[in-house]
Parts: C-alpha cells; structure tokens; sequence
C-alpha cells in the first residue's frame, strides 16, 4: 500500500462522519470541482527571495529575505465553464490564462469563460514572519494581509489562479523591527496547489512579487521570492 493510500484509510477510519457518499474508491485525491459550495482551507508554509531598494542617502541595499506564512481562506467553488466565446471546449487552455491570457487574442477568444474570473471566488487572511538573511535586510518582522482569490477549479487535481485572480495583490501592513511600518502589496503570479490525499493538498507560489513602501517616506523595497505550502482541506 503506497504512502498516500495509507494515510487516506487512517483519515476515513478516524473520521467516519466526514466520510462523503460520492468519494471516490479507495480514497483517491478529489479533484478541485469536487468542493462545491463553500470550503475553507489552511495553508502553512515557507519562502524565501530576494529585496533591493534605494537607501536615503541614494546608496542601495539588497539581501536575502525568508517569510514564513499561515494564511485561512473561506472560498465558494462554483460550476466551471469550459466553453470560450467561440463555443469551443477549451479546458485545458485554463493553465496559460494567467500568463498573458494565452497570448492575448487566443485566450480571449478560445479559453474558457471561467478562466478569466474563476469559479472559486474569496478571501484569504495572511499572517507573514520574515526574516533577513544577511546584514542589510531586518532581522525579524511580522505582516498581516487579506488576498482576493479568484481560482480556477475544475475536473483536476490541480489549481491555479485565473486571469483576474493574477493580477489581484494581496493589500496589508507589515512592522519590519528597528524600522517604521510598511503598507505592502504582493502578487502572486502562478500558484499551483495539487491534491495529495482528500484532506491534504500543496502549494506552490512559483513568483511572489512584494512592494513595500514605508509609511515614513522612505525609499521602496522590491521583494522577489517563491514559497511551498502544504494545505489543509
């Protein structure tokens, strides 16, 4: 019995009430079009990237930043539609839609209609603690921030953002130590979350893009970073 299979019989055996009539056989990963109606996952995990920004003085600084993360979403997944506007079936160009829209004029024409809002619509509340890695960045902060998720969720075990949800930030404040607080804004580009086991899943935020600007009037930061997550579902 494989690891994943194991740890799927321990999950149904503790826990029989949350056991579903429509679950697949043998307590294979569900897909993502399976959490119809409203979910709310936890998510936990770890980045790390890179910062650069202009000093006061017009010297710059840059360094090494880690950010570990807890983030709460309450989500409502919703039919997904896999026509476009030429009435072709098109799901699988979902997973080019947040890069451009497939190239503009293709994507706008051919990929699915709900490819471009999604079909899983919420919120995420974010707590960050980062920490520098080298001399010029802060040696501790914390951040807390709220994420509009607009998501792709359809027949796969694999989730991603759509067209709209890429080009949301996440808005929030951070309190950087020995230096005044930061109003941020955070992109996430192309997050990836597959399906483990039926309750686990993972995350990968493959281009974290952060603009912070301080509240004193000093200079912007620019953070670049990439994190991996597991999800609790």
């Amino acid at each position: 019995m494989t690891l994943v299979r194991a740890l799927s019989l321990a999950v149904a055996l503790l826990a029989p009430a949350a056991a579903r009539a429509d679950d697949l056989p043998g307590g294979e990963p569900r897909t993502w079009e399976e959490r119809t109606g409203w979910n709310t996952e936890l998510v936990a995990g770890h980045g790390i990237g890179l910062f650069g920004g202009r000093e006061a003085g017009g010297g710059h600084r840059s360094g090494v930043v880690g950010d570990a993360t807890i983030r709460v979403g309450v989500h409502h997944v919703g039919r997904f539609h896999d026509k476009g506007l030429l009435g072709i079936r098109a799901s699988s160009l979902a997973w080019c839609m947040p890069l451009m829209m497939c190239g503009g004029l293709p994507g706008l024409l051919m990929g699915p209609t709900s490819a471009f809002a999604g079909n899983e619509l919420g919120v995420d509340l974010a707590a960050h603690v980062f920490y520098g890695l080298g001399a010029e960045a802060p040696p501790l902060g914390f951040a807390l921030g709220v994420r509009p998720t607009f998501r792709v969720a359809r027949d796969s075990r694999f989730r991603t953002a759509s067209y709209l949800g890429s080009l949301l930030p996440e808005v929030g404040l951070a309190f950087p130590s020995a230096r005044a607080r930061e109003l941020y804004l955070e992109l996430s580009l192309y997050p990836i979350a597959w399906t483990v086991t039926r309750q686990l899943g993972v995350q990968w935020d493959v281009l974290r893009e952060r603009l912070s600007i301080p509240l004193d009037g000093a200079p912007v930061t620019v953070t670049v970073a990439t994190s991996l997550s597991l999800m609790w579902l």
